[in-house]
């Protein structure tokens, strides 16, 4: 059987980037960034707006109210959409892993394994 070298570096770049993707949806702004504490971003805007808009004390909290609404909208958004960026990703894993050898799908089941604990050592809990 002769290997398609071109569709098999193909899909490994489609299941890097599709791994991009997914990391950089739960690290958007570094390990300690502010999804990783939401209220750290919510304090950051509010001190942002505030200098800059020279909002009224009441603006104030009703800014911070919609920020917190917003924050907990897309907090549920991101729930409910992580099981289908999973379902796809292992989708394209498993074609991916079907084009490899025996070997080869040793060594890219060791290399999905070791990201696989990187992206959850840093992304957020859903």
């Amino acid at each position: 059987m002769k290997t398609d070298w071109k569709a098999v570096i193909a899909a490994l770049i489609i299941g890097i980037a599709i791994g991009a993707l997914g990391y950089m949806r739960c690290m958007p702004f570094g390990e300690h960034g502010f999804l990783k504490n939401p209220e750290k971003m919510h304090q950051r805007m509010m001190a942002e707006f505030t200098s800059k808009l020279k909002l009224t004390p009441d603006q104030q909290q009703k800014v911070s109210e919609i920020l917190a609404d917003t924050r907990a909208k897309i907090d549920a958004l991101r729930k409910e959409m992580h099981p289908k960026f999973e379902a796809i990703r292992n989708f394209s894993q498993a074609e991916i892993r079907e084009l490899l050898t025996q070997n080869q799908q040793r060594r890219f089941d060791e290399l999905n394994a070791k990201m696989e604990a990187r992206r959850l050592k840093h992304s957020k809990p859903f």
